[in-house]
């Protein structure tokens, strides 16, 4: 019992470690590196990421934001693009096998569903290497709403990346 009790609490530790090691790298004052995101039409919104000079851990990224449901679809798709905007290769690190996560708020502000919520996810350390002007592409299927205005916010779920979150509004007829 008291061998286990101990695995317990080692793997308690490491599980901490990891979250501060790269969940918890904040900028200092938020609002000097605000990098609103551009609308590039009624279902689509684009945000460039330059990180600060002294965050080595963070490359130039475009973020992208994109309604691709179709006309006929009962459930509302998204694609959001992280783009590698360097000349060189760039790796991005997760530390877990969450890669990004999502909320959607109604009219009001009030968060009506959080993607990540009641899910659990493996604890790696996982890398996405993108080569210059590389993408990689992911496929969001929203959950059924009622019918109203709301606001999407994405992140990707990555160490130096987590703050920096896109926003899109929508319409659910």
């Amino acid at each position: 019992m008291k061998k286990l009790l101990s695995v317990l609490v080692v793997l308690l530790i490491i599980a901490v470690g990891v979250y501060f090691m790269f969940f918890n790298d904040a900028p200092e004052d938020k609002n000097a590196n605000d990098n609103s995101g551009s609308e590039k039409g009624d279902n689509q919104v684009e945000k460039k990421f330059e990180p600060e000079s002294d965050n080595e851990d963070a490359n130039k990224v475009t973020f992208t934001l994109k309604d691709v449901t179709a006309a006929d679809d009962k459930v509302k798709k998204m694609e959001y693009t992280v783009k590698n905007e360097e000349d060189e290769e760039i790796d991005v690190q997760f530390g877990s096998s969450m890669k990004y996560d999502f909320y959607i708020t109604d009219e009001n502000g009030e968060e009506v569903y959080r993607d990540s919520e009641g899910k659990a996810y493996m604890q790696v350390i996982e890398e996405m290497n993108l080569a210059p002007d590389e993408e990689e592409t992911f496929e969001l299927k929203l959950p059924e709403l009622d019918p109203g205005d709301y606001t999407i916010t994405i992140f990707l779920a990555a160490k130096g990346y987590s703050d920096e979150e896109t926003s899109m509004e929508f319409t659910v007829e």
